[in-house]
């Protein structure tokens, strides 16, 4: 009865008269006669053009190497397993490690992987300790590894699946600790590195099937409207100005900025740019009107925690994704957007408005305060721009002070993702961040323009705008300073890789 109710009717016309209006058509046509002209460049050919490069290495000897190594590691521990197993046969332990490693609800991998990034974000700032998501990632890659070896078949195993940009950026990350400048946080570093890299892994060796992916996105977006729900409680109830984090004087009357349980508006920011496109997806990809409909609001609660955040570079990082989304995903309701977007910014609180026009001015003192930091960092990167001053920030606030300019004294980090890459890693680790994202955003385009419309088409068109947007943040922020951001990037990555994959295999079929 409530699919096919008055007030979902009503919804849908109202859709159909917004899309069929006048500036809607006259903008829908100037957008296609553009993408006309953009469909003949050589830089979109480019760009949107298979690559072959997976097909190459997979013969090469370093992975005939990494793939003899891993397939005796598997031997090696599959015999120990069968053991083990015949002397454990019918113990207390023997049938809950059975229960662990076959399908079931409550206790299968697939089900503590979507518990655990749940339980993750959804832990206050002040009782978080990075120290859990380590726990969870070996424990987890531990109960992979068991599931290989019991035989199990819908987990990925082969190493030829795994990316040269991924690998070589995991190898430039660990050898930067050496010559560090603060070992002890480098090592500290490298371990929420590593165990970022483990979960992107994890994930895309379990994200096997486009209905683990669909539930994967599901998860991702209850994980997002529990965590905006908070910032959305938070205004409720009053939060305090920081004016550490805000220039008091051009911004007067500008509420307390919402972090939910992140501990950070900024942080809060990328981690819903990072999610809403996925949640977007999910949303849409519904079949009951009520579902979809459901979908719809706790995206549009995402969006509004997002808004409270008065976050810029995120708000501007949110519609550069939005936009590339949307020419991806369903180009021909682009004009629309625009037409949308223009009718809501006369709703937009004056407070909201008023921190729009501060993006850019260098009277704003956060804007000044960065500036000042990049160059401190650039006399810092004399001499420094090869081999970096170690991994971590602890190397960095250890150099900084002598070559700070300016009234920044002591900075925590460069506040900007480049920057800080390149004095952490220096030059290569800098290339290898680039060449993984852009190897992400890449591929996924390529394989968007390729697949049918449904979940698998539209994870790789969330992949593509979240890595964009995160990507726009790193101009004015550091957006790994917050280790559970930068697991969320990785997680994005872990489920883009497998969306590719799966991608790949589909259209291969396909085409056979």
């Amino acid at each position: 009865m409530i699919e096919g109710s008055v007030v979902i009717t009503l919804f849908k016309r109202l859709c159909i008269a917004f899309m069929t209006s006048i500036p809607v058509r006259i903008l829908n046509r100037l957008f296609h006669a553009i993408g006309q002209c953009a469909r003949g460049s050589k830089v979109i050919k480019w760009f949107v053009r298979p690559t072959n490069i997976d097909s190459r290495v997979d013969t090469s000897f370093f992975y005939g190497l990494l793939r003899k190594v891993w397939n005796s590691i598997l031997q090696f521990f599959s015999r120990l397993y069968a053991r083990i197993a015949g002397f454990n046969h019918g113990s207390l332990n023997n049938r809950l490690y059975n229960r662990l490693i076959k399908p079931s609800f409550f206790l299968h991998l697939s089900t503590l992987l979507f518990i655990g990034v749940l339980v993750i974000y959804i832990i206050p700032h002040n009782y978080w300790n990075n120290l859990y998501a380590l726990l969870f990632v070996l424990g987890l890659c531990g109960l992979y590894f068991l599931c290989l070896l019991s035989g199990r078949k819908d987990l990925g195993r082969q190493t030829n699946g795994l990316w040269v940009p991924f690998l070589f950026f995991v190898f430039i990350t660990t050898i930067s600790v050496y010559g560090s400048h603060d070992m002890q946080d480098s090592l500290r570093s490298l371990a929420f590195f590593w165990t970022s890299f483990l979960l992107a892994l994890v994930i895309y060796g379990i994200l096997s099937s486009e209905k683990r992916i669909e539930t994967f996105l599901g998860v991702m977006t209850w994980t997002m409207a529990v965590v905006s729900i908070g910032a959305m409680i938070q205004r409720i109830l009053g939060i305090e100005q920081d004016i550490l984090l805000t220039d008091m004087n051009l911004n007067q009357g500008m509420p307390g900025r919402a972090y939910s349980t992140l501990g950070n508006p900024n942080n809060l920011a990328e981690f819903l740019m990072l999610f809403i496109p996925f949640a977007y997806v999910w949303a849409t990809t519904r079949k009951k009107d009520l579902t979809k409909l459901l979908g719809l609001f706790l995206v549009g609660v995402g969006v509004l925690a997002l808004i409270l955040t008065y976050s810029r570079s995120g708000w501007l990082a949110f519609a550069i994704a939005a936009t590339i989304f949307t020419i991806l995903y369903k180009r021909q309701i682009f004009p629309a957007l625009i037409v949308l977007i223009l009718c809501c910014i006369p709703l937009l609180p004056q407070t909201v408005l008023n921190r729009i026009m501060t993006i850019g001015n260098l009277k704003d003192t956060s804007s000044s305060y960065r500036v000042n930091i990049w160059s401190s960092v650039l006399r810092m990167l004399k001499g420094r721009w090869i081999q970096g001053v170690g991994l971590g920030t602890g190397s960095f606030r250890a150099i900084y002070p002598s070559y700070s300019v300016g009234m920044t004294g002591a900075a925590p980090h460069s506040h900007m993702q480049f920057l800080e890459v390149l004095i952490e890693m220096g030059i290569l680790g800098l290339l290898s961040l680039l060449w993984y994202s852009l190897s992400l955003i890449r591929r996924a385009t390529a394989q968007t323009l390729r697949t049918a419309p449904g979940v698998l088409r539209g994870t790789l068109c969330a992949a593509v705008a979240s890595i964009t947007g995160i990507t726009t943040i790193g101009f004015a922020e550091y957006t790994w300073f917050y280790p559970r951001v930068q697991l969320a990037f990785f997680i994005i990555a872990g489920v883009a890789m497998a969306a590719i994959k799966l991608a790949q295999q589909k259209n291969t079929d396909r085409s056979v």
